[in-house]
């Protein structure tokens, strides 16, 4: 039988974030896409079950930002005008590091956005069934089985077979099949059942959780000169952590976060004292201001995870696995959603530099291209997270080694504005590992290991959250703040 090179009609399971980007980027190469959600969308920014970590914090970073406003151009404006708003993270967030409170820069250029997750996919969603006329959307059917054709020794997949009692909907034929239903894929389990290998898988579990709860801000937060409190965790002994991040209608997001087996409890009276034990008190203080919204909704969905994909030996075409159901890493680095954005862009260029069928050959393309940039977000998250003596998974060799330079430069970099900047990209894929490796950098960092070790800078132990947005700030040193 002969290969078939049509890309009349696409098919995408999941129309959270992740298949949403996908859908744009097949919407100009295929007649026809459909959008398959096992749930019942809201008809507003609201949380839902199919979502675990809707409730938890998200904040778009500066890659985050770019690529998504290019997938959806008017992105950004949108949520603004349904009172997201953006932010300078070197200055509007109050951090509590290891080492004290980090210091607030005022020219770092670095810009992030804040806003809730359902703000977020529900505008994402508007927009693309807004602007692509070829996306439809299904809610409420869930897939269960893939189709297939044997042709010699390669599986072709040519559809999907769903739980719908509609006969219309209940095998949806299509040139492609993009997986994009995250942690809770199934893909490994089809391709069993098809005879195919299941993907190698990297694992990495720092034994993590998220407890979070929804309050109403005091009316006088709106002036005071911070956006979000992190007080971190302090590895390997303190695993207790907290966020809270202001979102629209003057709400914030406040969650508990557990690390290395210290899971914060879900109970009210549990989650408050949780609050209460942090090594800070002001998180409990902000609190005690603040109207609860919510109960507190729990997310232990954190373990890192690559389906290796690139290096995949069988034979199968036509399916792609997109966003989490490839590689999901600890949400608290925030890479998530600019990993799927990136993905999308690198699909679209992919279709157009080649056309024809969604071949095997394509799809080892693809996922090569796709390997480059998820593993600098899989070399942060899990070198956070090795950091806890708890995390299973496969330590590389020189863990150690690694380890200590990179905390040596955390406490470095911090005290130079210039080196501040320079790092803040690798955060968000927005610039690999050694591009920064600069002899400029090297010189500064050079001269801050000297500093380091002859004058012992020391970070600010208290801090002011009360104060309007032109008070007084935690500075690291007055000298190097000051070049």
């Amino acid at each position: 039988m002969a290969v078939p090179s049509s890309r009349t009609h696409a098919v995408i399971l999941g129309a959270s974030i992740g298949g949403v980007c996908a859908a744009e980027a097949l919407a100009p190469h295929f007649d026809r896409v459909t959008l398959l959600e096992k749930d019942q969308l809201p008809t507003s920014p609201e949380g839902r079950r199919g979502v675990p970590q809707g409730n938890q914090p998200h904040a778009l970073q500066m890659r985050g930002r770019k690529e998504l406003d290019a997938l959806f151009p008017g992105l950004m404006s949108e949520l603004k005008s349904h009172g997201a708003f953006e932010f300078d993270p070197s200055n509007q967030i109050a951090r509590l590091t290891p080492d004290g409170w980090a210091p607030r820069y005022d020219d770092i250029g670095a810009t992030a956005f804040a806003g809730s997750r359902p703000l977020l996919e529900f505008t994402l969603r508007r927009l693309l069934l807004a602007r692509r006329s070829n996306v439809r959307l299904v809610q409420g059917v869930r897939a269960t089985e893939l189709l297939h054709e044997r042709r010699g020794d390669e599986v072709w997949i040519t559809g999907v077979r769903t739980d719908s009692g509609d006969p219309a909907l209940s095998e949806i034929k299509a040139d492609l099949v993009i997986d994009s239903t995250g942690r809770g894929t199934k893909a490994p389990k089809w391709l069993s059942q098809l005879g195919l290998p299941e993907p190698d898988e990297l694992r990495v579990d720092p034994k993590c959780n998220y407890a979070t709860r929804h309050y109403r801000a005091p009316a006088e937060a709106k002036h005071w000169w911070w956006r979000a409190l992190i007080i971190d965790h302090t590895p390997p002994s303190n695993a207790r952590g907290c966020s809270i991040f202001t979102v629209e209608d003057e709400r914030w997001i406040v969650t508990a976060i557990g690390t290395n087996g210290d899971y914060a409890p879900t109970d009210e009276a549990g989650w408050l004292d949780y609050i209460k034990s942090l090594r800070s008190p002001l998180a409990y203080e902000l609190l005690s201001r603040a109207e609860p919204l919510t109960e507190v909704v729990q997310n232990r969905t954190t373990v890192n995870w690559w389906k290796l994909m690139h290096r995949y030996e069988g034979k199968l075409n036509g399916l792609i696995l997109f966003g989490d159901a490839v590689c999901g890493y600890n949400p608290s680095y925030g890479q998530g959603m600019t990993a799927s954005a990136l993905a999308a862009q690198s699909l679209s260029e992919s279709l157009h530099k080649h056309a024809g069928a969604v071949d095997r050959h394509f799809l080892r393309r693809y996922y090569e291209a796709q390997a480059e940039f998820l593993e600098e977000g899989w070399a942060l998250s899990t070198t956070m997270d090795f950091r806890w003596p708890k995390t299973e998974g496969k330590r590389p060799a020189f863990y150690p080694i690694t380890r200590f330079i990179a905390r040596l430069m955390e406490q470095i970099v911090i005290h130079d504005r210039h080196m501040v900047r320079t790092v803040i990209p690798l955060a968000d894929f927005g610039a690999k590992r050694w591009s920064i490796v600069t002899p400029s950098f090297v010189a500064r960092l050079t001269w801050g290991l000297i500093r380091h070790l002859v004058k012992r800078p020391r970070l600010a132990t208290d801090i002011d959250l009360f104060t309007p947005d032109a008070a007084e700030r935690p500075t690291p040193s007055q000298s190097v703040a000051a070049e």
